[in-house]
């Protein structure tokens, strides 16, 4: 289900819009129109001309056809990105933080004047100050105090202290929503006054490059308006989905701890060429080059993982070899107990918390 736009948010002006598109469309028609001109009158005008003409038709045609110039909204998975007025607290200005502060500045979906991190490290504050040009502070309280919305961002074994702290200044004013691994909505709940609306999500490291997968579940005292707001600030450098808090267990098994499974798999791929031969050099860029293509390979259809497996698979060939030995050793297997792993793991930490 689609969550309704915050109260405090809007789309961009119909009036920008529509100067947006009628820029756009003409860039578009000038170069399309240019590119057909150059194809008569290049041998005309000498191939200096007619290489600046091209280059012209090339970006009238870029606008036409690539999303990724034409803006982030006409990709039908992205939602548009949405104006904001509130102001942000941030407790904790870690790597997770940094990503989803980066990814909020530099969508625009709020303004960095309304923004504050809270950290104790001097460094960290100059990093956000100096970069991505928001206010912070040392005080967690005062940055709370003052926000309308607080991300969590702390390391769990802080949770008891940050909480004993910012807890009593929560409110149903107020919106909490945590990116802490391990920390249920009731042991957030405990230390809130009544009625604090609490967002629990689980994201993962690909944020830092606004790549990110984040799950998220509502306390009962959020409502569809809080899920919006929440979509719209993690969405800025992640894709977000909905998912009952009994499942972030398995969440994080998944993608919490997923991009740990891929670097070690690229690790391992990595020494395995070295061994046959390969220099450092080789077996890096063969191996970060391949996986990044068939990753994308993957995301660009509807063909899935087994099915592009399958046709890489020729029947007695060198990847049919390699796959026998994946499945002698019980590949899937150990994937699956690496999971369930992880999952006990994180109900033991939310257990002990």
């Amino acid at each position: 289900m689609t969550e309704p736009l915050p109260r405090y948010a809007r789309r961009g002006t119909a009036g920008s819009m529509l100067w947006l598109g009628l820029f756009a469309a003409l860039g578009a028609v000038a170069g399309l129109f240019l590119g057909n001109a150059v194809a008569v009158l290049g041998p005309v005008l000498g191939s200096g001309l007619g290489a600046a003409l091209m280059a012209i038709a090339g970006a009238g045609a870029v606008w036409l056809t690539d999303p990724t110039i034409r803006g982030k909204a006409d990709d039908p998975t992205s939602p548009p990105v949405q104006v904001m007025t509130f102001r942000l607290g941030v407790v904790g200005g870690g790597n997770m933080a940094e990503a989803i502060v980066r990814g909020i500045v530099r969508s625009g979906a709020l303004r960095a004047k309304d923004i504050c991190v809270a950290d104790p490290v001097a460094e960290r504050r100059t990093l956000f100050s100096s970069q991505m040009r928001v206010r912070t502070s040392a005080s967690n309280a005062e940055t709370v105090a003052a926000a309308d919305v607080v991300v969590l961002a702390v390391k769990p074994q802080m949770i008891p202290a940050v909480m004993a702290e910012i807890g009593p200044l929560m409110g149903p004013r107020k919106l909490l929503i945590s990116i802490v691994a391990g920390t249920t909505i009731a042991r957030l709940a405990s230390s809130c006054p009544a009625a604090t609306r609490i967002v629990r999500t689980m994201p993962n490291t690909p944020m830092l490059v606004g790549r990110g997968m984040v799950a998220m579940s509502p306390g009962g005292d959020a409502n569809a308006e809080d899920l919006g707001l929440a979509r719209a600030l993690l969405g800025a450098s992640a894709r977000v989905i909905e998912v009952p808090e009994e499942k972030l267990d398995a969440v994080t098994a998944v993608s919490g701890s997923g991009p740990a499974y891929f670097f070690l798999l690229v690790e391992a791929l990595m020494d395995a060429a070295r061994q046959v031969g390969l220099s450092d050099d080789e077996a890096r860029i063969l191996t970060e080059t391949t996986f990044r293509g068939a990753a994308e390979l993957l995301a660009s259809g509807d063909v899935d993982a087994a099915e592009l497996r399958r046709r890489v698979t020729s029947p007695g060939g060198t990847t049919a070899a390699a796959i026998s030995s994946f499945e002698a050793d019980a590949f899937a297997e150990s994937v699956a107990r690496a999971v369930r792993a992880a999952r006990d793991r994180s109900r033991e930490l939310a257990e002990q918390r």
